[in-house]
């Protein structure tokens, strides 16, 4: 998936108008393709990792009952099995963390990456 966004977003940026001004500059074909063209398609590449926190864990818990391996995952299958609202609230609460600083870090990783971000 983050393959085919950075792709989709690459070829949307080759075709914009300053991606000609700089081949038009005489800058080589590397550098525009990695200095000006990947800043600007790298942003939306980053909310898209930084919010997919949950699928991650959401896998995480499959993969724990498979193996057999302790974790979050098998933490919060217990305390649903067990009916353990605290503690399948402490779960919930500790993910929704994970999700919010996940969108946290994607946006200011995009705000290091593209300066016109930081102004808005």
């Amino acid at each position: 998936m983050v393959a085919r966004l950075l792709r989709v977003r690459w070829e949307e940026e080759l075709d914009s108008g300053y991606v000609a001004a700089a081949r038009a500059r005489g800058l080589s074909p590397r550098r525009v393709l990695w200095v000006h063209t990947l800043r600007n398609a790298a942003g939306p590449l980053c909310t898209a990792v930084g919010l997919s926190l949950p699928a991650l864990v959401g896998g995480a818990v499959v993969v724990e009952q498979v193996f057999g391996w302790p974790g979050l995952g098998t933490v919060m299958v217990q305390a649903i099995g067990a009916r353990d609202l605290p503690l399948l609230a402490g779960v919930n609460l500790l993910l929704a963390l994970l999700v919010s600083l996940g969108g946290l870090l994607s946006d200011l990783l995009w705000m290091a990456l593209d300066p016109r971000v930081r102004g808005t």
